[in-house]
Order: structure tokens, then C-alpha cells, then sequence
């Protein structure tokens, strides 16, 4: 039902750089996040991120250099 979504219970969220988008919720398989960096990002203590397998590259929208302010 609508209460499996809720964001009280959610711990893990989903990634996948082909079928994903990141206006998804990303708690689901079936509602994949498109980016690590929004995983990051919504992410809280506790959370285990869920990567399916593919190419995470600024092709399918990471942006690595946002993640690390030590560099340019």
C-alpha cells in the first residue's frame, strides 16, 4: 500500500545509472535513483545504498567533483 514509501521506515535506497531517475524516492528496485551523488544526498546514518551494476561517470550524471571540495 502508499505506506510502504514512508520515509520513517525507509533504510536503504537504490541506484542505477540506466533504468534510474533522480526524481524517483529511490526506495525501491523498482524506483531506482540515477546518481551516487543522490544517494548521498538523501541519504541518512544507517542507510545501506543499493548500486545495480553499470557505469557511474559523468555520462549518467555523477558529478565527483561536488563530493570532493579539496579539489578543483
Amino acid at each position: 500500500g502508499p505506506d510502504a514509501s514512508s520515509d520513517a521506515s525507509q533504510t536503504a535506497l537504490w541506484v542505477d545509472p540506466i533504468k534510474g531517475e533522480d526524481s524517483r524516492p529511490g526506495n525501491s528496485s523498482d524506483a531506482p535513483l540515477k546518481t551516487i551523488k543522490m544517494a548521498l544526498l538523501l541519504a541518512k546514518p544507517g542507510f545501506t545504498v543499493n548500486l545495480a551494476a553499470g557505469i557511474y561517470d559523468a555520462g549518467s550524471g555523477e558529478d565527483w567533483h561536488s563530493a570532493d571540495s579539496g579539489r578543483d
